[in-house]
């Protein structure tokens, strides 16, 4: 049977066939040389699915494959093409076609023309990654993108990331999510060019790159090389990873991580948490310089575990630029006793560990992450158990080493 409206006229066929025996090899189906709906097997028993062949030649055709796994020819023409379920081969051919993105591990080649891939119906969270591959839902399928320069996310689903930690050699990208645009440069054909839609999250390459983010809460990652990050709005997680890196939160309450290299993290409006170090270099070695901007920030110089900048002597450490009294905080591990407090310097042992710019600060300002708990000092000063005394000396207050929190 071979269903053919392969002809000048607009066509609509319909794979609506019900079988009695599991045919080898189910009819193609062909359209006209207008604008067709062409639909292939939508209804199958539960015993089996029929695998599609439909071509849609010229017009611009609505294609909806439905079940099994089809292969689909979309023609010229400006074409929408929706694969549906299974594992599909969608050829969009010549034309700007538009491609809805199902369930299954499909394969999608746009062709000629600027084509879209749609996954706003897809209720998952996709994952974009080096060489078009698209990891949807937690790995449940893959699909494998080739000549295509719109990739559009469900808006409705968090999660979406564009991650380009795997890719490999020179690559490094730019990304605007507020602009919806992202380049990939440094492939040895020069640059590539798409537009990306509701996309939250971003992890860069190896290389330095430039990530902007747009007003969703956004986590953006630099991994390796000297990166340039910006949150724009929303409450955003911002994490340099290796390399000297620029690290912009702008607007809202934003967290700020340098983590390794010598980084600049400006917290700007909001209530911002701001530290220089990572996980395990601690900021060895490291002079990381941090701005809060507006608001009542954070600065993070130690933490329950272990305190930061220390090793160097006075080869690591971070600067604070614009420390407001009274308004942001510092966070140090341990206790009071364990700091001394030189002019604008603070000291861990004999260790410099911040250089405190802006106006001066006092221990009200300080949050000690001590052995069991820590809590702000200002709660401490009232706590009825406490052994802590003040005394004041000039604009610094000094504690008694019988401090213990």
């Amino acid at each position: 049977m071979l269903i053919d409206f392969d002809s000048s006229a607009d066509g609509i066929a319909f794979d609506s066939r019900t079988w009695w025996w599991w045919p080898t090899n189910p009819p193609a189906i062909h359209g006209t040389h207008g604008n067709d709906h062409l639909y292939g097997d939508q209804y199958s028993p539960w015993y089996y699915t029929y695998n599609d062949t439909i071509y849609g030649y010229s017009g611009d055709d609505y294609i909806s494959s439905g079940l099994g796994n089809d292969t689909v020819y979309g023609g010229s023409g400006n074409d929408t093409i929706n694969g549906g379920s299974g594992n599909d081969l969608i050829y969009g051919e010549d034309g700007n076609d538009l491609i809805y993105g199902g369930e299954g591990n499909d394969v999608i080649n746009g062709g000629n023309g600027y084509d879209t891939v749609n996954y706003s119906h897809l209720h998952q969270k996709i994952i974009l990654k080096p060489q078009g591959v698209v990891e949807k839902g937690n790995h449940t399928s893959v699909d494998q993108l080739n000549s295509i320069e719109t990739i559009i996310a469900n808006p409705l689903v968090s999660g979406n990331t564009i991650d380009s930690s795997t890719a490999t050699g020179t690559t490094f990208i730019s990304v605007n999510l507020e602009a919806a645009s992202l380049n990939v440069n440094g492939l040895p054909f020069g640059t590539l060019t798409f537009h990306v839609f509701n996309f939250d999250d971003v992890k860069g390459t190896q290389n330095s790159d430039f990530i902007v983010g747009d007003s969703q809460a956004n986590n953006l990652y630099g991994n390796g090389g000297n990166d340039i990050i910006s949150g724009r709005s929303g409450n955003d997680y911002i994490d340099g990873g290796s390399g000297n890196d620029f690290l912009f939160g702008e607007n809202d309450n934003d967290y700020l991580v340098g983590s390794y290299g010598n980084d600049y993290l400006d917290g700007g409006m909001g209530n911002d948490t701001l530290t220089g170090v990572g996980s395990h270099s601690l900021g060895y070695y490291e002079i990381d310089t941090l701005i809060g901007g507006s608001g009542s920030d954070l600065f993070l110089l130690g933490d329950y575990h272990n305190p930061y900048y220390v090793g160097g002597y006075s080869h690591d450490y971070a600067f604070i630029g614009d420390f407001q009294t009274g308004v942001d905080k510092l966070q140090l591990h341990g206790y009071a006793h364990d700091y001394s407090f030189q002019g604008s310097q603070i000291h861990y042992q004999s260790d410099l560990v911040a250089i405190v710019g802006g106006t001066s600060f006092n221990l009200h300002d300080i949050n000690f992450a001590g052995r069991y708990h820590w809590w702000p000092i200002d709660d401490i000063v009232s706590y009825p158990d406490s052994k802590l005394k003040l005394n004041t000396i000039g604009e610094f207050q000094s504690l008694n080493t019988e401090v213990m929190v």
